[in-house]
């Protein structure tokens, strides 16, 4: 008798954001991997979860990160993060 197993399954970043409802989850996975870089911090669960409930995460990302940046022109970036 074999017993059949299921690998472990690992999910990626972008297979999340597409069950989240982004519609270019590799496109989000980018913008959110490169400010990751820019930031040093990664995304929280209740931040990719409040943008997946959102109408239109692709654009709430967008906006976003929009936000981010002008608030790290005008130095109150800090305070946002």
């Amino acid at each position: 008798m074999t017993e059949s197993r299921t690998p472990e399954r690992r999910s990626s970043l972008a297979g999340r954001l597409a069950r989240l409802g982004f519609t270019d989850a590799a496109r989000a996975e980018w913008l959110l991997r490169d400010a990751e870089r820019g930031t040093g911090s990664r995304p929280g669960d209740d931040l990719l979860d409040a943008l997946g409930g959102t109408a239109d995460p692709d654009l709430a990302l967008d906006g976003l990160l929009r936000l981010l940046a002008a608030a790290d022109e005008h130095g109150v970036g800090g305070e946002l993060r």
